[in-house]
């Protein structure tokens, strides 16, 4: 353990703290960018196909990157972004009846969450 003066403990305190959150928040976004590549993953894995077009059009983007924020948005690309609904939540068919869903994409989504939640608290901790 350093010594310090106490002239210059409230720095000292500023520092360490401002270098932790730059490591927490470093971890953070790798975390992001882990749980977003999951979730790409698995919901092209368990998206239903016909043609495999609407499961190669499955990606995700970086939304916002500026300091202190960043966020990746998942989606599926056009033409095929109409058909994401359609699929999860089912559909009436044009001569009645209804399709029944293929939910791959709130299943997985709540994968996501609970992970992303997890290694945020394990950045925390160990920052």
């Amino acid at each position: 353990m350093s010594d310090i003066q106490i002239d210059k403990l409230a720095e000292t305190i500023s520092t360490g703290l401002q270098k932790w959150s730059r490591e927490v928040e470093g971890e953070v976004k790798k975390a992001v960018d882990e749980t977003m590549k999951e979730l790409v993953s698995n919901t092209k894995r368990d998206a239903p196909v016909k043609t495999g077009d609407y499961k190669k059009s499955i990606s995700s983007k970086v939304t916002v990157n500026k300091d202190g924020e960043y966020q990746k948005t998942w989606f599926v690309k056009p033409p095929h972004y109409r058909l994401a609904h359609l699929l999860e939540n089912g559909h009436a068919k044009r001569g009645g009846g209804r399709v029944e869903p293929r939910k791959h994409i709130g299943k997985n989504a709540k994968i996501a969450r609970e992970e992303f939640e997890r290694k945020v608290r394990e950045a925390i901790r160990n920052g």
